[in-house]
């Protein structure tokens, strides 16, 4: 559910290869967007650090989530 609300605020890159969501603490997630052509030239492009609430939703961003693709 994290996953797929930080790509519909952000918009999906054309040569997106994964989205990494980790616990860091109770209700704060730190999502990693893996882009790349190929399986070398892969790199993260926008991290973020997230708070949701009990239900998973999207609290707060920082950096703040933008439409970028």
């Amino acid at each position: 559910r994290i996953k797929e609300q930080v790509i519909q605020a952000l918009g999906k890159p054309t040569d997106l290869r994964t989205v990494q969501v980790r616990k860091v603490w109770k209700d704060h997630y730190r999502v990693n967007i893996y882009v790349g052509s190929s399986a070398v030239s892969v790199r993260i492009s926008n991290s973020y650090l997230l708070k949701v609430d009990g239900d998973g939703s999207l609290i707060a961003a920082m950096p703040p989530i933008t439409k970028q693709y």
